[in-house]
This record gives C-alpha cells, sequence and structure tokens, in this order.
C-alpha cells in the first residue's frame, strides 16, 4: 500500500524497558515518545510525533528478546495484518519496523476517546446512536471478514468513538491477536478448556477477552466471522445498558460464563432502558444462546440495525489484500 512505509534501525541507545520510555526518547531516530496512553499484555502504547514531518501519531512497542519471542510473534502477526487494511472504521497503521530493543507499529493518531472511557464514565449511548456506531462497527467486521482475517478481541477497549458530533464512529484498534481463518476449518484458534476451566486469563489458552467471547469460543472452538460478530452484539448491549448482561459470579470461571450463556440475555427493559422493539429484537437476536438463531455475519447485524432505526447504509468499500508487506522488520 502507498501510505505504508517498513523502517529498519538500530539505534544505539541504553537499554530501557518498554514501559519506562522518558519523554522525548527517540525510537527509529525518527518518533519522539511523549505520554503513555496505555498497555497490555502484547505493549505499551504512545503518544508520538513524527519528527519528519512534526506530526502526531501512536507509537505500540513490544520489546525484542527471546523471553519476548511469542508476543513478539503475534506483534508481528497483527501488524502484518493491520498494514494490509484500508477502512474508516479501523485503524490506520502507517509504517512499522524493528529498532533498538523494540519492534514498533506507527498508527494515526485518532481524535476521540475509548468506548470503555465512555462507559467508565456512567455514559449510557441513547438507542439510535449505538445502533448507528455498532453498524459502522460491522462495516469494518465485514470488510476485515472479507479477507478471512478475524479480530479475536472485540471490546469497547479497542473501539475509539470518533468524529464530529451527529456523524460520529467507531474506530476499531488493537491488532495484535487477529489472525487469518480458514472457512468451515479449525485452527489454531483452540484452546485446552481443561487448563482455563477455572479461570478467566492463561496465557496460551484464551486468545481475547473471555467476557466477551461467544459460547463456542468459550467451548474451546476456534474464532470466527460470527465470533466476532457476537463480541459487537455484547458490545452494543453495554452501550445501551451501562454494563454486561453477565457481571459478578459469572465472571469468575470459564465454567460459571458458560453457564450464564446459556440463558438468554436480560432485555433492556430490565435496565430500565426502553428501545423500539425493533431494536431490542435486532440487540436479542445478536445475544441469543443458540448459534444457528445469531447473526452469521457483520454484514447482517449491520443491515438489520440500520433497518431498525431506519438509517440508509453506505456504499461498501472493496477490500485490496496485499501481501507485499509480508515482510516487516
Amino acid at each position: 500500500m502507498d501510505h505504508t512505509t517498513i523502517h529498519n534501525a538500530s539505534s544505539p541507545a541504553r537499554p530501557v524497558g518498554v514501559g519506562d520510555l522518558p519523554s522525548g526518547y527517540l525510537i527509529a531516530n525518527r518518533y519522539q515518545v511523549g505520554a503513555e496512553l496505555g498497555r497490555g499484555a502484547m505493549g505499551v502504547v504512545y503518544q508520538a510525533v513524527d519528527t519528519l514531518n512534526q506530526r502526531p501519531v501512536v507509537l505500540k512497542l513490544v520489546r525484542h528478546g527471546e523471553d519476548q519471542a511469542l508476543l513478539a510473534d503475534r506483534f508481528e502477526r497483527g501488524t502484518r495484518i493491520l498494514l494490509n487494511l484500508d477502512h474508516p472504521s479501523i485503524c490506520r497503521a502507517e509504517g512499522c519496523g524493528r529498532a533498538q530493543d523494540f519492534h514498533y507499529v506507527v498508527m494515526r493518531d485518532l481524535p476521540g476517546v475509548s468506548v470503555l472511557d465512555a462507559l467508565n464514565a456512567r455514559l449510557r449511548f441513547p438507542g439510535t446512536l449505538a445502533a448507528r456506531l455498532v453498524a459502522s462497527l460491522c462495516d469494518g467486521l465485514a470488510y476485515l471478514h472479507a479477507q478471512t482475517v478475524v479480530h479475536r478481541d472485540v471490546k469497547p477497549g479497542n473501539l475509539i468513538l470518533t468524529g464530529p458530533r451527529g456523524a460520529e464512529s467507531l474506530v476499531l484498534i488493537d491488532f495484535d491477536l487477529a489472525k487469518h481463518y480458514t472457512p468451515n476449518l479449525a485452527d489454531s484458534g483452540r484452546f485446552n478448556r481443561n487448563m482455563v476451566l477455572n479461570r478467566l486469563s492463561t496465557a496460551g489458552c484464551l486468545s481475547g477477552t473471555p467476557i466477551y467471547m461467544s459460547p463456542e469460543r468459550l467451548r474451546g472452538e476456534p474464532a470466527g466471522p460470527d465470533s466476532d460478530v457476537y463480541a459487537a452484539g455484547l458490545v452494543l448491549y453495554q452501550m445501551v445498558c451501562g454494563d454486561l448482561p453477565t457481571s459478578g459470579e459469572a465472571h469468575r470461571s470459564v465454567a460459571a460464563l458458560l453457564q450464564a450463556r446459556a440463558i438468554p440475555v436480560p432485555p433492556p427493559s430490565e435496565w430500565g432502558v426502553s428501545l423500539t422493539p425493533a431494536l431490542e429484537r435486532v440487540l436479542l437476536k445478536s445475544l441469543s444462546p443458540n448459534r444457528s438463531e445469531r447473526y452469521a455475519s457483520a454484514v447482517g447485524l449491520a443491515r438489520d440495525l440500520r433497518q431498525a432505526i431506519r438509517m440508509r447504509a453506505p456504499t461498501p468499500i472493496p477490500f485490496r489484500l496485499d501481501l507485499s508487506s509480508e515482510q516487516v522488520g
């Protein structure tokens, strides 16, 4: 893709931890580190400045080293995928590489806040707005799935609410767990359920965030498009109700969460939320305990959300898979 640059550098620098970079630290002799924006299992995200053209960017770093080999491999896989994506509902990558002791990816700086931050501020989204936003997310997921890629970690913390009032949209970020899948075939997204039966986070076992996983993924089946769509339904539920349909004891173990997933979710009216009957039907269908009753595709969920709020669908964006960016670093 012509907007993508891949940098390789080995600029000498004193050893420093990926989460302890001082303000002003220079990566690849180009990206000047600023404030830390967040961190997770894969690495640390910083506000940064591209000193080549003096514009703000977002920089994600993972330390390179034998003890971090698995994380670095996953990071590179997610970066390769992200470099090939170009959709308004997906955060755009502008470069990547390996410099000093780090793997890094440079992303567009998005003005806005995460959906998680909005929810933590006790914000409940009006039904029509939430439906419009999740429909835009589903457009991005449909584009992603058309390239046989699944995100595997759709959740409020990985969604940025951006855009002017009245034209807001959701942008999906963090592709560290994204991977290509083969339709109708099992893949390495499986995990050993016995190893995680009494825990909701075990390194190397669960690829994603269990409380946003479909029942099938919790049972150890591989990720597919419908698991991303189920997570989008949970995001919609949380946006309008202010919380997930499960909580407390259900979040203590995979077994408890599976048991909770086996019953229909409480309708929004139990949270004091009034939705139109059409929108409530779409929401409850997206989270049905029965897989055959749920949406199999992001296209289907987006369509029904827009019909429920009588909104016209945008013109689909054609996808383009460019494998020439396979080399990173």
